[in-house]
């Protein structure tokens, strides 16, 4: 079983063709392969399997007694979340939630993240940061140092970063610190590579927390030793990129263990007892008596997810001209942009900070702007607007630096809940009166009388209307919008991507190098796009990033794959060049051969014709 590759790594038999199709075609392939979150995929355990649900009952459990020694004053304790890229970008959603749903009820804040890279990451993408287990190590103590107890919550979809790795590593030896892993592959196939200046590796940690996390469930349950929750939830619908399901089933367990564990939580008789006592928590009673009741069971709130991801399939027409809409504007060398308020316009700014490494798309291409910009987002670093343009985020922002540049070729989309405040409903009658395309999705689980703004009524808008079944008053209410929110601008970011060119077959052929993973996995790519053996791939890749050097491609061979990432990320389109290099089509003068097909590369209209024109011509 060791030798297979990662599932989150293989390719998803459902989304082969999902290149071929239009836009609805891309919104039903999404759809079969989401379902696989819920159902699971071939004989592996599940997100519902009994066993699944065991160990996140037993996590529910244990949270909920650290949680209830921190908020009575027993002990100062934290929970840690933690990853790279997405699984960073989902620890600190959570986190912000979290402490938010404590703050509602007068409770102290006692939810934390980290992200490989710093909130920069938050952001851009900064994949390098995730290949080192002593960084991880580093911005975890910034967190737990003078805790009482830490609970650290590791996510790695792919079982394959080694910043997380080295912070679990870490928490295993401590007698204050419980490590917990969430990820979507079994350990046995946990990523096994060498890791730089380090003497472990990715399998060894998660095998060893495994273990003791087996270990634990042998003698009954309890007990903080730790945890592995790592349900299967079927390859990606873009092979590799789990931004998508992995992301959306990190946000389901993490909202799942933590909300029911706070509702655990606030239903205790030592938490009761403290409020009713005006004294130490003041007018916390009130608070108490209108809190939302949650579901009963881990079942029945997973079960909620799938409600809202079926829901938001439902409107797949609505949702398939909003992508049609983008994929033009993108094609036309337009622009996407994503506007509105809190976590709905925080949503947009995760989804448009993951197509530079996905889809090596440009750095301005998808932008996501926020009411109030980084005042709302309770990150670790504060404000970072003045670290270059990137960082401008907030709607003055927006007002600023793209409304008055619009065109045509570009497409704006309203993220709208139950209200529009009035900052954004100004903002949005700027962007009506411009000439770019229009479009509203709109998340609730309440009906609106209007399927638009009263501002767009007027002009041509592409409106979806997702509406969600569950109560008003349900704890889970808020943050099931927000994932029937990250369904629908997955599949708008993804499907744009795909009908400009930017994927062949389910791969994604102009990912860039960034990290060790991004490195094997591109070699992989050019073996299978090629037709070549692996040492022929990681020669062309070899020269493609180093194309501009002097001296032979054997030259490179003794450097570390942290040298080819930092050289590789000088120049765009890595992979596709990699791809027509190693089909042997091309002069065999370095320089040359080089020139021309970056040449043809840089005139295509699309990456997916261009390659496909040269797997005919091989």
């Amino acid at each position: 079983m060791s030798n297979q590759k990662r599932i989150t790594e293989r390719s998803n038999e459902l989304t082969k063709s999902i290149d071929t199709g239009g836009a609805e075609d891309i919104l039903a392939a999404l759809c079969r392969s989401d379902d696989q979150i819920f159902e699971g995929f071939e004989d592996y355990d599940s997100l519902q399997s009994p066993s699944i649900l065991a160990f996140i009952e037993e996590l529910i459990s244990s949270s909920a007694d650290l949680l209830e020694a921190t908020l009575t004053g027993k002990e100062n304790n934290v929970i840690v979340f933690s990853g790279s890229g997405t699984s960073g970008r989902m620890a600190w959603l959570c986190a912000r939630t979290f402490n938010r749903l404590l703050s509602q009820r007068g409770l102290s804040p006692c939810f934390a993240y980290c992200i490989s890279g710093g909130d920069e990451a938050l952001i851009v993408s900064k994949e390098l940061p995730e290949d080192s287990p002593a960084l991880g190590v580093q911005d975890l103590l910034e967190r737990v140092n003078g805790k009482d107890r830490a609970l650290v919550v590791g996510i790695t979809c792919g079982l394959s970063a080694p910043y997380v790795a080295g912070q679990l590593d870490w928490a295993l030896k401590q007698d204050h610190a419980t490590p917990c892993l969430i990820g979507f592959n079994p350990v046995a196939i946990a990523r096994d590579d060498v890791v730089e200046n380090w003497d472990k590796t990715c399998r060894g940690v998660f095998t060893e927390l495994e273990a003791v996390s087996a270990a634990r469930a042998e003698d009954g349950g309890g007990g903080w030793q730790g945890f592995v929750i790592n349900p299967v939830v079927g390859p990606e619908p873009i092979t590799g990129s789990t931004r998508m399901k992995g992301g959306s089933a990190t946000k389901i367990l993490l909202e799942v263990v933590f909300i029911l564990a706070i509702e655990k939580v606030l239903s205790s008789s030592q938490l009761a007892h403290l409020l009713s006592n005006p004294t130490s928590v003041g007018e916390l009673t009130e608070a108490k008596k209108a809190r939302p009741t949650g579901p009963v069971s881990t079942a029945d709130a997973i079960s909620l997810y799938r409600q809202a991801c079926t829901c938001m399939y439902r409107a797949s027409e609505q949702v398939a001209r909003v992508l049609q809409s983008a994929a033009e504007s993108l094609s036309r060398g337009g622009h996407l942009y994503y506007v509105g308020s809190d976590a709905f316009a925080l949503l947009g700014l995760i989804d448009a900070s993951e197509m530079v490494d996905t889809f090596g798309a440009g750095h301005d291409e998808v932008r996501g702007f926020v009411e109030d910009g980084w005042q709302i987002c309770d990150n670790n670093q504060g404000d970072l607007s003045l670290c270059g343009s990137p960082f401008k985020m907030s709607l003055s922002h927006f007002t600023e630096h793209q409304l008055g540049a619009l065109t045509e070729n570009d497409t704006v989309v309203l993220l709208l809940g139950d209200v529009v405040s009035e900052p954004v409903t100004r903002v949005w009658r700027s962007v009506v009166a411009s000439r770019a395309k229009l479009a509203e999705v709109r998340v609730s689980c309440t009906a609106s009388d209007t399927t638009s703004t009263p501002s767009s009524r007027d002009r041509d808008c592409t409106s979806v209307s997702v509406l969600l079944p569950f109560a008003k008053n349900s704890t889970f209410r808020y943050v099931l919008e927000q994932f029937a929110m990250k369904l629908v601008l997955n599949a708008v970011s993804t499907g744009a991507n795909i009908m400009k060119g930017r994927v062949f077959g389910n791969t994604m052929v102009n990912l860039t190098v960034s990290n060790n993973k991004l490195y094997f996995r591109s070699v992989g790519i050019v073996r299978e796009m090629a037709g070549v053996s692996e040492e022929e791939a990681v020669v062309a890749l070899h020269r493609s990033i180093y194309r501009d050097q002097p001296g032979s491609v054997e030259s490179t061979m003794h450097k570390l794959v942290s040298d080819h990432i930092k050289a590789g990320k000088r120049h765009q389109m890595v992979v596709p060049l990699a791809i027509l290099l190693a089909t042997g089509q091309y002069s065999s003068v370095e320089v040359e051969s080089v020139a021309k097909a970056m040449a043809q590369l840089s005139s295509a209209a699309s990456l997916r014709q261009m390659l496909q024109a040269s797997r005919h011509n091989e």
